[in-house]
């Protein structure tokens, strides 16, 4: 698998067009989640959860070829 896999979950998608999966190139490996949020203008105040592999990741996490990362909207309620 080639690049990285990114799947905005929820109201996140509304951010990349209503896309449910992005493919990032090679290129951003070695790039925190952070980074990512701030080029693709998904606001990361809205991220309430980041996963890699199914894994809970800190948004400083660092890209990895091949990586799926799951980008959960944040939940509000009363």
């Amino acid at each position: 698998m080639s690049g990285i896999r990114v799947i905005p979950v929820g109201m996140l998608r509304q951010y990349v067009g209503e896309q449910e999966t992005l493919v990032l190139d090679e290129a951003w490996a070695g790039r925190s989640v952070r980074e990512m949020l701030d080029a693709l203008g998904i606001p990361s105040a809205l991220v309430g959860g980041v996963f890699a592999g199914g894994a809970l990741v800190q948004k400083d996490y660092r890209l990895q070829e091949g990586d799926e990362i799951r980008l959960i909207a944040l939940l509000g309620g009363g």
